[in-house]
């Protein structure tokens, strides 16, 4: 497959109309921790099955498309460490639910650019890859493309007006096209801020920011939940660290607000993966970081996110280091998750159950 990044030529700036720009970098404000009350499923995993065995590092950071009919497709960066120049995106492909996997093909594979944090997300019923240009610390750039091919988009970019070296990870996509990613400065070291872009028929809205503070908060993921809330879980530094407790938040009013954060009690992970079921139920899967192998563990809510379940554990890998998951649902009872595993060498998908006790 030839590669999209070479293959369709770059969207010009004048097809992206900036409409308005809105700041809201009021520090974010932490209440009480969630609840884990939430215990009416059962969660039953299945046996990993892996996508691809590289056999050296770096694989990671996986994303994953449900294409129907038992087609699935796994996302994921690669690259010869964990940021350099010569990131790519790759996929395969399954036929069977995940149970079997075709060699990988490069998406996307900017000449001297590291590519990387893709994410699947919908925007107009069309479901499309998004993926971070890593230029540098201080210039970076958001893209998308249809996944069955298109004109790329480029959502949104910086370099930073300040100057101050930058980072960024990608969060995600609501079912409406809107994005959520983040910024901040140096890594895990200073403060971060929330990015909200959306989509209208023809055009992307430039970035609205919040929380400017001192939690680091990074590699959002985001849904909307059934009555028309926005619902973001996050990765934050809130130790003082570069890893701390989950973070969840919610707006009722597309995004112009945000109530205050609440905390999953200690569930340190990074990138959690957050899906929302056709049944209403909504999904956290994440590594639990400072627990020994950094295993994989499923929080989940039947109230919209008011309490959640005691994150449960569902995949220890066989080193110490997984996670970066991907997560969709194959139908009301199951779903597939994605992570990295074998430090950084290999990508693997895991089906679980979830159904009524």
């Amino acid at each position: 497959m030839t590669a999209l990044g070479a293959s369709i030529g770059l969207v010009a700036g004048d097809c992206i109309r900036r409409a308005r720009v809105e700041h809201y970098n009021d520090a974010i404000e932490i209440g009480t921790y969630i609840a884990y009350t939430d215990t009416s499923l059962v969660v039953t995993p299945g046996t990993p099955v892996t996508v691809y065995a590289k056999g050296a590092p770096y694989v990671a950071f996986t994303s994953l498309e449900n294409c129907g009919a038992g087609v699935i497709r796994c996302y994921w960066r690669d690259g010869a460490a964990h940021v350099e120049p010569t990131g790519k995106i790759q996929r395969a492909q399954s036929e069977d639910y995940g149970a079997t996997w075709g060699a990988p093909s490069d998406i996307v594979d900017t000449p001297g650019v590291d590519d990387r944090d893709p994410f699947i997300g919908t925007v107009g019923g069309v479901s499309t890859l998004f993926w971070v240009r890593y230029l540098s610390e201080a210039v970076l750039q958001v893209f998308a493309v249809p996944t069955g091919g298109g004109a790329i988009w480029n959502v949104f970019g910086y370099p930073c007006a300040s100057g101050t070296p930058k980072v960024t990870s990608l969060g995600g996509a609501a079912d409406d096209g809107d994005v959520i990613a983040s910024y901040g400065g140096t890594y895990g070291s200073e403060g971060w801020m929330v990015t909200r872009v959306g989509w209208t028929e023809n055009y992307w809205n430039p970035p609205a920011t919040l929380g400017e503070d001192v939690y680091r908060i990074f590699e959002p993921r985001i849904v909307r939940i059934p009555g028309g809330d926005l619902l973001v879980v996050a990765r934050t530094g809130i130790t003082g660290g570069a890893i701390g407790e989950l973070l969840q938040m919610r707006s009722d009013d597309d995004g112009a607000t945000w109530g205050s954060g609440q905390l999953f009690p200690d569930f340190h992970g990074t990138a959690p993966a957050l899906l929302r079921m056709s049944t209403g139920t909504l999904v956290v899967v994440s590594n639990k970081v400072y627990v020994g192998g950094r295993p994989i563990y499923l929080s989940y809510s039947t109230t919209d996110g008011a309490t959640w379940s005691t994150p449960v554990f569902i995949v220890n890998p066989t080193d110490s280091d997984s996670g970066y998951c991907g997560i969709i649902e194959i139908d009301s009872t199951h779903i597939l998750i994605s992570y990295y595993c074998v430090s950084g060498t290999t990508i693997s998908v895991l089906p679980v159950t979830i159904e009524s006790a």
